[in-house]
């Protein structure tokens, strides 16, 4: 294997669009928001020596501990490679463990975006058990994820829910919920919603120039080919009660930041 360190983002995106399934997390974008809150992202690729076509890439994060010539590593959603090839798999860890090494890292963490359920993912854990990693006690990402494939019409996927759900969807449009895509100046509004779900439901909320870094990174992408996000607001006569930021990249979409208010929800926002 051939290791390179990209330092250009249409090259690091031109990769990841190349290899399976990249997440959202993996993306330059990503790395440079968290730039932004102390972490240091070093993109690397690597080839097969038989071959120039991209093999497997990984958005790498360094955070320095305070007072320490050390940090930790983090490894978002990555790497991003085919993980049916094993070969490959070892390869790649071995290269991580190498470059955190390198980076003076106490440790390092990854949280591969491959089912932990199925035949692959049995064999990813054993090759990670075998190189001496460690499951972790704290998740940095949700641990579960749904899957909904959205090829069908819109018909099909009402007629594959619960008739619960089916019944809510309609009910709101009778009780005069309209969702619209928000822009940035909606930002405030759509934190504020969310700083009321995390004082419901008890989640750590921060401050909301935190969020807006990302959020706004994400909402003005600079190409057809660049992830983005869009802000749904579902509102009620004007008023903003719900909203979701949904990311996309590389023919996938991912629900990760969403709210709610107490007020108008019998209309099911």
């Amino acid at each position: 294997m051939i290791q390179h360190r990209i330092t250009g983002r249409e090259q690091w995106t031109e990769a990841l669009l190349s290899l399976s399934e990249p997440h959202v997390l993996q993306t330059w974008e990503w790395g440079e928001v968290k730039r932004q809150t102390g972490w240091q992202p070093s993109r690397l690729l690597w080839r097969r020596e038989s071959g120039d076509a991209p093999a497997a890439a990984a958005s790498f994060l360094l955070r320095r501990v305070s007072r320490l010539p050390a940090g930790v590593a983090y490894v978002p959603k990555g790497p991003t490679l085919d993980w049916s090839d094993a070969p490959l798999v070892d390869a790649v860890l071995a290269a991580i463990e190498l470059e955190a090494r390198r980076q003076r890292a106490i440790f390092v963490k990854i949280d591969p975006d491959v089912s932990p359920g199925g035949e692959t993912g049995q064999t990813v854990l054993a090759t990670l058990r075998r190189r001496g990693w460690l499951p972790s006690a704290e998740q940095i990402q949700f641990r579960n994820t749904a899957l909904l494939d959205l090829s069908p019409d819109e018909d099909a996927l009402l007629a594959a829910m619960k008739p619960k759900w089916r019944y809510n969807i309609r009910l709101a449009g009778r009780r005069g919920v309209h969702v619209r895509r928000g822009d940035v100046a909606d930002l405030p509004a759509f934190y504020a919603l969310y700083r009321e779900t995390g004082q419901r439901d008890g989640f750590i909320v921060r401050p909301f120039d935190y969020y807006e870094a990302t959020w706004r990174t994400f909402m003005q992408p600079v190409d057809a080919d660049a992830p983005s996000a869009d802000l749904l607001l579902a509102e009620v006569e004007g008023d903003a009660v719900a909203g979701l930021i949904l990311f996309r990249f590389a023919g996938r979409a991912w629900y990760m930041y969403g709210a709610s208010s107490e007020r108008q929800r019998a209309a099911m926002p």
